[in-house]
């Protein structure tokens, strides 16, 4: 990309390492724990700081791993000159200073709910409970059929009868 595009200056880090990194040598990063998460762990309740820990819960990352990772973004060495996030700035606090900041990213609010996966789901339900009705139903007429079938059997029904034989002169 940097062949069409000279006027950008493009820096290539690896996240996936730097996480390894991490992982596997928490204590070089400054971290306690790299293998339980903290919401695991303390659930709210320990003192333990949570910067301290690699893993908020089993999928997410918590704020000082994120950190680590920005500022290695940052030191990538582009051209541009260097900053460094300090471990001494609040980042909640930045993003409440102000509605408009570059800090906080715009809030996604969902629209209000309609009932309309509710509504879906009650016409399946009961769409459900007509199919069986109707299957229920085949089912009572077949029994009928085969009932009125063995209330109609005549008593030589069954029985052998040989044909007679018409090429024979009897």
């Amino acid at each position: 990309m940097n062949k069409h595009s000279q006027h950008l200056e493009l820096d290539r880090v690896d996240i996936h390492k730097l996480l390894d990194d991490i992982v596997d040598s928490p204590e070089l990063f400054g971290l306690k724990n790299a293998h339980d998460s903290y919401w695991d762990t303390c659930q709210g309740l320990c003192a333990d700081d949570i910067d301290s820990y690699v893993w908020w819960d089993k999928t997410h990352l918590t704020g000082g791993v994120h950190r680590l990772i920005a500022n290695s973004i940052l030191k990538a060495g582009s051209l541009a000159p260097e900053t460094y996030l300090e471990d001494s700035v609040n980042v909640q606090e930045l993003i409440n200073q102000t509605t408009h900041t570059k800090f906080k990213s715009p809030k996604y609010k969902g629209a209000k709910s309609t009932g309309e996966i509710n509504r879906i789901i009650e016409k399946l339900k009961q769409e459900k409970k007509e199919k069986a009705k109707e299957n229920e139903a085949e089912e009572i007429e077949e029994m009928t059929a085969l009932s009125g079938l063995l209330k109609n059997n005549k008593p030589d029904r069954g029985r052998f009868m040989p044909l007679r034989n018409m090429d024979s002169e009897v």
